[in-house]
């Protein structure tokens, strides 16, 4: 299974080259784009055409993490229907977001495939198996263990610490996990509400710990951070190797 980052700012606030939450899992012939953010599908192109995308995966709908798809939606007019796997009720707000912003939605709407997962209950896309968890975030919010060829891939959406990420991560070959903050840096009273839905590096690296996680990857992060900062908070957590994403960024599963 590879890994490729396509994009890991935090909030959608990306700094120069950078995207919104956005990773291309693949195996053999199978593709599955995870989260689709703020220009996401620009770094796709680089590594596979649009069109060869088997499935999209939404962890949940904030803009940071879905706002590509839109213009994924008008490149597949060309090529077919996409199948969008996304959180429960997310048909109805995804079809009006696109009523929203076209001007022919009708086209749109036609290439829209919303299948709802339900959390705990796996699918498949091809030769992946895929496994949504929910976990905690301020709107509904679930990871994943992506699964093939013996090795998993778990996947943290935006969450907080929770029951749930553990078992998300539980003995995961490589856990990529949000990691929006450092300990030490930014406002105190700004810091300490993001961690009512966020994560930090240094909570990351525990829950990879606690979790015997075999690898941590670590993404979703401000903008202005030091990645080797956010990876060295990591570490102090636990023993797994761990790294920072970055954009175009690839890893053998």
């Amino acid at each position: 299974m590879l890994l490729t980052v396509l994009g890991c700012a935090a909030g959608g606030v990306p700094g120069p080259g950078g995207a919104g939450s956005g990773y291309l899992v693949q195996e053999g012939d199978t593709s599955l784009v995870m989260d689709c953010g703020n220009g996401v599908l620009g770094h796709l192109a680089r590594h596979l055409p649009p069109q060869r995308v088997d499935a999209v995966y939404l962890s949940h709908l904030h803009p940071d993490h879905f706002a590509d798809l839109y213009p994924f939606l008008l490149q597949r007019t060309r090529f077919g229907s996409l199948p969008v796997h996304a959180p429960p009720g997310a048909r109805g707000k995804l079809e009006a977001w696109v009523k929203l912003l076209s001007s022919h939605p009708d086209v749109q709407l036609r290439m829209l495939d919303v299948q709802e997962y339900e959390s705990g209950t796996s699918f498949r896309v091809g030769k992946l198996k895929v496994e949504p968890r929910e976990v905690s975030h301020n709107v509904p919010s679930f990871g994943c263990r992506i699964t093939a060829g013996g090795a998993t891939l778990a996947y943290s959406s935006d969450t907080r610490r929770c029951d749930a990420l553990l078992e998300v991560a539980r003995e995961a070959r490589l856990f990529l996990c949000e990691a929006t903050l450092q300990e030490g840096v930014g406002d105190a009273e700004f810091v300490r509400h993001q961690l009512q839905s966020h994560l930090s590096a240094r909570l990351a690296g525990e829950v990879a710990a606690k979790a015997d996680a075999r690898s941590l990857m670590l993404t979703h992060m401000m903008y202005y951070l030091d990645p080797a900062e956010s990876v060295r908070q990591a570490q102090e957590g636990c023993l797994c190797p761990v790294r920072a994403a970055r954009e175009h960024l690839q890893v053998s599963v």
